[in-house]
């Protein structure tokens, strides 16, 4: 009996290992027109590099205003507006040619999308909240100020300087 108990546990920690390293490293195996592939996510330098065509697609989310997403819905038009720059992030992530993936059809094509958006969607999000919170910051500031609060800088990145009288 205590035995059985012991497996039970080890299995829940390796279980919970391992819901903690696809947190860590999200990366997704699959195959996809015969070939098997990992997904992989971005790592930091990898996100440096991409940048700024992250940062473009990001925009124009931000600009959407879709912060609630469908991805099937305005996502996929959002990323198939950055498609040239978005192929070869895709090409890079799988480390398969741009080419193969552009002659995938088109069902294979949007399911590698959508696992290379599960993959990486991370790096939208935190850009997202990020500028949200900005801007809630920036607001509550101005609002401040022209209620007489004064005690806001006019700019978030110089520092705050309140004098005694």
């Amino acid at each position: 009996m205590a035995t059985k108990v012991e497996q039970n546990k080890t299995a829940q920690v390796q279980q919970s290992e391992l819901t903690e390293l696809s947190i860590l490293f999200p990366d997704s195996r699959m195959t996809i027109s015969g070939r098997d592939i990992v997904v992989r996510e971005l790592r930091f330098a990898e996100q440096l590099r991409w940048q700024a065509t992250l940062n473009d697609i990001a925009r124009s989310f931000d600009e959407m205003n879709v912060h609630n997403i469908n991805f099937f819905e305005e996502g996929l038009t959002v990323l198939g507006n950055h498609a040239d720059k978005l192929l070869d992030i895709v090409a890079f992530c799988c480390d398969q040619p741009r080419d193969w993936i552009e002659s995938l059809p088109a069902s294979q094509g949007e399911e590698l999308l959508i696992t290379w958006w599960t993959v990486n969607n991370s790096f939208f999000v935190r850009r997202l909240l990020r500028q949200n919170i900005m801007k809630k910051i920036s607001q509550t500031a101005v609002g401040n100020q022209q209620l007489g609060g004064g005690e806001f800088s006019q700019s978030l990145s110089e520092p705050v300087i309140q004098e005694n009288p």
